[in-house]
């Protein structure tokens, strides 16, 4: 079991073995453990200092970040043509970001599935937003790459993009999308998408 640092200490501490709640990698300003002993269950709850990843290029948190609301706002300010799509942001937590699109007739392709330019702009526009959710509002990033692989044929109806960082550096981030169906058990298509970073300059 891969174990934080408060995690650590009260093992040492306690010589007892420690069960944590929190995810490891993750800041937390608060974290709830269980100590376990021959008598039972202690909870003992107390508050840390945020403690920060090792991996500097891994954001699984920031303080520059935006919320849903904020995101909103930006898109409508930025990027309009964004909610005339009809994308919709339906998750944002520690782990990553959802988009969702109610496909219809003008999301198809001959043979009635849904086109591969559709799932590629979900793919791109996930991580996009994930991008500012994690690092704040930054316009000017562009695509530089979106390798994309399809597995099965959705048809029209209800879409998502689940959006996970893999690594963000100080020029490049990289980000995994898995794109699934309602209607459709499994993946129906799986992509990679790397952001150039503008300048902070």
């Amino acid at each position: 079991m891969i174990m934080c640092r408060a995690c650590t200490l009260l093992k040492a501490l306690h010589k007892k073995p420690v069960t944590a709640i929190c995810a490891p990698g993750l800041q937390c300003n608060r974290a709830a453990r269980r100590l376990t002993t021959d008598s039972g269950l202690l909870a003992i709850s107390y508050r840390i200092m945020t403690m920060k990843d090792k991996n500097k290029d891994v954001h699984t948190a920031s303080s520059s970040g935006m919320t849903v609301d904020d995101l909103h706002r930006f898109i409508e300010r930025e990027f309009p043509q964004m909610l005339r799509a009809g994308f919709e942001i339906t998750r944002l937590d520690p782990h990553g970001l959802t988009v969702s699109l109610e496909t219809g007739d003008r999301h198809l392709r001959p043979g009635g599935t849904i086109s591969g330019p559709t799932l590629m702009t979900m793919a791109d526009t996930g991580a996009y937003l994930l991008i500012m959710a994690r690092l704040g509002p930054m316009a000017l990033a562009v695509t530089s790459n979106l390798e994309i692989h399809f597995l099965r044929k959705p048809r029209p109806g209800l879409l998502h993009a689940d959006c996970r960082v893999l690594k963000i550096g100080r020029r490049n981030a990289v980000l995994a999308v898995d794109l699934r169906s309602d209607q459709i058990a499994g993946s129906v298509a799986v992509a990679t998408v790397t952001y150039a970073l503008p300048s902070s300059s």
